[in-house]
């Protein structure tokens, strides 16, 4: 029997005298038994890359009670230097190491770990509390207009006029831009979800990558599934531009001639290629899709993800002065706050536009 299902069988109290006290034994325990199940797969995929690439390297030999806060302090700061050359985590100024948020989720797992340890009286102080995550002369969190980067006017008319020829990209594209859906939403996407009558699109569901871990918490396949929404929110009915109508129809026309199925509990989106078609479309090979084309078309310089195309949706709209209420409802945030700090850079616009208006006002109150 393993030490985890000792755990869950006996408690932990009963099997701490036969258990090696080492971090990474303790952590991999905690973890498995605390966390997997709790979070989300590709959350977990996070957390299990920080621990086997950084906590456990670095800290995983030790004895949980000699690991104190200047030990935890020396690891942090070696994140902060480190000459990085890019990655998952790393900082875009290539200056420094690792990014910020990404030290401080390391930080967060050893202080989550730690408080665990200090109930289980494995520890009697947690030594994470005094450790400092800060970087001079960087921002502490990623800067919200970055984060809601969307194709700037000119590459939208470049993108989409490639795309034409593209008869299995072209509808993807535009159903992600036209219609704000999240990468995971849109390939969920079943085609009694669309109503061509009421020009409706309905959100239901989702897809969630799957992780099959080993009894060391190591990552030994991975999968997908439909899943649900990320948030209640995320569960709505957007309303679908004309434009967007003729796409989906050529797109279901296109379906039909090559065998493809159309029916209403079938995907929208399938994967298409020769052995797999119709079967449910990995993200994987949709940025493979993608990829391809951004190398066809030599737009590899241009930094476009699928990701892009939703945060175009929000930033056209704000653009034409919908009201930012309706464009959050629309994107499925969970409140108007989320898409006020993602999208702040078209709102500094808004701003300058709404001072000039206020002084037009102004003066004709006092115009002959």
């Amino acid at each position: 029997m393993s030490l985890a299902a000792e755990v869950i069988n006996s408690g932990y109290r009963s099997v701490v005298a036969q258990a090696e006290t080492n971090l990474k034994k303790l952590m991999t325990e905690w973890y498995e038994l605390f966390k997997v199940e709790r979070l989300t797969c590709p959350a977990n995929e996070k957390n299990l890359g920080i621990l086997r690439l950084h906590i456990f390297p670095a800290l995983g030999a030790f004895d949980v009670k000699d690991i104190d806060a200047e030990r935890i302090q020396r690891f942090i700061n070696k994140m902060k230097r480190e000459k990085l050359t890019g990655g998952f985590g790393y900082s875009k100024d290539t200056s420094g190491g690792y990014s910020v948020d990404y030290i401080k989720k390391t930080k967060s797992l050893l202080e989550q770990f730690f408080k665990y340890a200090v109930r289980k009286n494995f520890v009697s102080v947690n030594p994470v509390s005094d450790v400092d995550v800060r970087v001079a002369g960087k921002c502490t969190s990623i800067d919200a207009d970055e984060k809601g980067k969307a194709l700037r006017p000119e590459l939208r008319t470049t993108v989409f006029g490639a795309v034409e020829s593209n008869p299995v990209l072209k509808p993807i594209l535009m159903t992600l831009a036209m219609q704000g859906l999240r990468t995971q939403e849109l390939i969920a996407l079943k085609w009694k979800h669309i109503d061509f009558e009421v020009k409706e699109l309905q959100v239901r569901d989702a897809v969630k990558r799957t992780i099959m871990l080993d009894d060391l918490g190591n990552i030994t396949s991975r999968g997908s599934e439909i899943g649900c929404l990320k948030t209640v929110s995320s569960l709505r009915n957007i309303a679908m531009p004309q434009v967007l109508i003729d796409v989906l129809y050529e797109w279901k026309e296109y379906c039909q001639q090559n065998d493809i199925k159309t029916e209403q509990d079938a995907y929208v989106f399938p994967n298409t290629s020769r052995g797999k078609k119709n079967e449910l479309r990995t993200y994987s090979s949709l940025r493979s899709l993608f990829q391809r084309f951004i190398n066809k078309h030599e737009l590899k310089n241009e930094g476009l993800t699928l990701y892009m195309f939703r945060h175009t949706f929000a930033t056209m709209l704000l653009e034409e002065k919908v009201n930012p209420k309706i464009v959050s409802e629309m994107m499925g945030h969970a409140s108007i706050k989320t898409t006020l700090d993602i999208y702040s850079a078209v709102f500094k616009a808004t701003y300058t536009e709404a001072a000039g208006t206020l002084h037009n006002a102004f003066m004709r109150m006092f115009a002959t």
